[in-house]
């Protein structure tokens, strides 16, 4: 998985779900389930109340994916993967990013940050700062008048 790129994250992930939540199934061929979907079902319905949607899903992504590459050299494989069967809990996106609310307060902090990079720092007035990183790019400057003005410099 390393030469795929996959993180370490991604990794550990994996190992965690085949080592914990498929433990059961170590000693099973790949087989048995892609004959009898209804055990990865009721799999997926334990996980689910065991441990939660999240990790019920993720745990199923993660099968979906051994059962997927198996099959590539393994064509007495059932063709139909049988994760296939399940009923995906439903899941609510994060909400990590950051809100136009939250701009003022990060270009403050951005302002008032030590210039140690060596960056063109430039500063126009308390109400108005902009910072330039290099030409060519982009400029964002954040006002009292205007939340938010970018223009392209150097282009």
């Amino acid at each position: 998985m390393i030469r795929k790129g996959r993180s370490e994250r991604t990794i550990e992930s994996y190992r965690d779900h085949v080592e914990r939540i498929f433990v059961e199934w170590l000693d099973s061929p790949l087989q048995e389930l892609g004959l009898d979907p209804a055990k990865v079902v009721t799999k997926h319905d334990d996980i689910t109340k065991e441990n939660g949607p999240y990790i019920a899903n993720g745990s199923m992504r993660t099968l979906r994916a051994i059962y997927n590459y198996a099959r590539k050299s393994n064509k007495s494989l059932p063709a139909d993967n049988p994760v296939s069967a399940i009923d995906w809990n439903g899941e609510q996106r994060r909400d990590t990013g950051m809100g136009t609310s939250d701009l003022k307060g990060w270009f403050a902090e951005l302002a008032a940050l030590d210039d140690s990079s060596g960056r063109a720092v430039s500063r126009r007035s308390p109400q108005s700062r902009t910072r330039q990183f290099q030409p060519g790019r982009s400029a964002c400057s954040f006002t009292e008048r205007s939340p938010l003005s970018c223009q392209n410099w150097g282009s």
